[in-house]
């Protein structure tokens, strides 16, 4: 975080982005008001709660022209990383390979490494300069050899 003349400047959007306030409206009724879990659907706080959720996959899915079906919410970032890699592995008949950067973030280079460690796929890592581009010559050559290597 830099200060300039007592105004505070946030440079790790990555990391976290300011909530919209319409959301932040949202979330907090569903926080304080209407809290219940929308797993239990056997009681009126899980009924609103379920029908809060369906929407919310309804309007994503409307904006990125998906299914709702296809629309997973997860808790942040790790959670979703674990999801994306491992549900694909899951999905192989036979062991994968995962290219990978060596500067990715820390919960893919951890899953790859579990993965790998479990025998379901082989990590090939991609080279990169000491301002951490991939070298474009070795990613080309890693994927005309596809599961070769």
């Amino acid at each position: 975080m830099a200060q300039t003349q007592n105004q505070l400047i946030y440079l790790d959007y990555h990391s976290t982005t300011p909530t919209d306030k319409r959301v932040a409206e949202k979330v907090i009724y569903y926080m304080t008001r209407a809290f219940g879990n929308a797993s239990s659907t056997d009681h009126s706080y899980g009924d609103e709660s379920a029908q809060a959720v369906k929407k919310a996959r309804q309007q994503v899915a409307e904006l990125i022209n998906a299914s709702p079906k296809e629309i997973v919410f997860t808790s942040g970032a790790t959670e979703s990383i674990n999801l994306a890699i491992q549900g694909h592995i899951a999905q192989q008949n036979s062991p994968s390979r995962l290219i990978v950067s060596p500067v990715e973030h820390k919960a893919v280079l951890d899953t790859c490494e579990v993965i790998a460690k479990k025998g379901l796929a082989e990590i090939v890592w991609l080279q990169v300069d000491q301002q951490a581009h991939i070298d474009l010559e070795y990613l080309q050559k890693v994927c005309q050899q596809g599961a070769n290597l």
